[in-house]
């Protein structure tokens, strides 16, 4: 069975990974990394390209050899949920769909910023991925978030006591934060 791992690579700080994680990404038969269309001469092929390096990449360059990196092209910049970023998702998922059809029974790893649960692009990913191949083991690997890293960083606790965490989107506009 196919197997694709959600890996968490933390705010781009390579020592802000889980054991576990530097495990996987030390060795998985691939590692998809994440770049903004246009950022990459060539994404999606096999090895480093030249380009852009994201910091998803960037960490992973520490754990896992650079021809083991794909790069896999997204709509990175499109702060709309629209067709233009769902024709990216589709394209990235048939790109690890034809790599698992040329290697059954593999372990592919997608290095995600944060956590592969907080606002990221692997959940679409796998989802679409899993409706191209049908059977497909998907796991995942917590990372640690930008708030984690900010907070640690200032000595600011994030919550005390009785108090409550909320996460909301900025990107989801001013009108509905006010709400």
């Amino acid at each position: 069975m196919n197997t694709l791992v959600g890996v968490g690579v933390g705010p781009g700080d390579p020592e802000l990974l889980t054991v576990k994680a530097a495990n996987l990404l030390a060795k998985a038969d691939v590692v998809f990394v994440p770049v903004a269309a246009g950022d990459s001469a060539d994404a999606g092929s096999a090895g480093a390209s030249p380009g852009v390096t994201g910091r998803a990449e960037a960490t992973v360059l520490h754990y896992a050899e650079a021809w083991r990196i794909e790069r896999v092209e997204f709509a990175l910049h499109d702060r709309v949920h629209g067709p233009a970023r769902e024709r990216a998702w589709d394209a990235a998922a048939t790109h690890v769909a034809t790599w698992f059809a040329a290697h059954p029974g593999a372990t592919a790893v997608f290095a995600t910023i944060g956590d592969p649960c907080v606002y990221s692009t692997f959940t679409y990913l796998a989802a679409t991925v899993r409706e191209l191949l049908g059977d497909l083991d998907v796991q995942l690997v917590p990372g640690v978030t930008a708030m984690q890293d900010l907070a640690a960083r200032t000595g600011t606790p994030l919550v005390e006591g009785r108090e409550s965490l909320a996460l909301f989107p900025m990107t989801a506009g001013p009108e509905r934060f006010r709400d």
